[in-house]
């Protein structure tokens, strides 16, 4: 995301980009592992999950995240640079606020 790591906190960090993911699919945090928050402007790694007793599977859950955030349904309050799964970039047209500013940032899924 284009934004600081100390902006990013400020916000609300983990909790609120849990927050929106969970609200904009319409799951509970217990399908969400934050894995790590890094620099470069933010990075989140987070995994999908799923323990078998949940109304999703994994690639429903995963259909569901690449639909909303191709479609430009999530609001992180930043604009998302990037967003991958496994090095391959999942996102068809990144929100860059100024190309300037543009660092790659991936929101990994396994």
């Amino acid at each position: 995301m284009n934004t600081t790591l100390d902006e990013f906190e400020s916000k609300g960090g983990t909790e609120t980009f849990v927050g929106v993911l969970t609200d904009g699919l319409g799951i509970d945090e217990t399908y969400i592992e934050i894995k790590e928050i890094r620099e470069g402007s933010v990075i989140v790694d987070y995994n999908l999950q799923t323990d078998g007793n949940q109304k999703f599977s994994l690639d429903e859950l995963k259909k569901m995240q690449n639909d909303a955030i191709n479609g430009n349904l999530l609001d992180f309050g930043f604009p998302i640079l990037d967003f991958s799964a496994g090095g391959e970039s999942l996102i068809s047209q990144p929100a860059v606020a100024e190309e300037s500013e543009a660092i790659p940032v991936e929101e990994t899924l396994v």
